[in-house]
């Protein structure tokens, strides 16, 4: 659940890691060749990737709610969270204030910061989230 991905390699009993790309790639022992199926996430899937997926040959990232022990030289994944579907059941008036107070949070805590915020709007989601609420609701 931590905020940087975790970017790994291995080249003989060596274990390279970093939360981004260049960090790796900065190590002599990975070399920056793409990856076949690398260049299907840089064609296909444009600036999306899939998870889990680098563009790298030999390069991995750690997919969200997975963690990764490498000792005695044994690498071990372990996935310990995930999403559960359950049934919808609140009406649509509560799901908007829920939705509503969840994305006003999100955003919130995205605020804080030591240096100055600012934001590019897309058009998207985040562009048409504060609309104001259909009447009676």
């Amino acid at each position: 659940m931590g905020v940087k991905p975790l970017f790994y390699a291995r080249r003989g009993n060596a274990f390279i890691f970093g939360s981004e790309l260049k960090a790796l790639l900065a190590h002599p022992l990975v070399k920056p060749e793409v990856a076949a199926d690398g260049l299907a996430e840089i064609f296909a899937l444009g600036p999306a990737r899939t998870p889990g997926h680098g563009v790298f040959k030999d390069v991995h990232e750690l997919r969200p709610g997975y963690s990764l022990t490498f000792k005695d030289d044994t690498l071990r994944i372990h996935h310990y969270w995930g999403l559960v579907s359950r049934p919808h059941e609140d009406d649509l008036c509560t799901t908007i204030n829920k939705v509503r107070e969840l994305l006003e949070d999100s955003i919130s805590r995205q605020l804080v910061a030591d240096v100055p915020v600012c934001t590019f709007l897309s058009g998207g989601l985040d562009s048409s989230a504060f609309q104001p609420l259909p009447p009676g609701l």
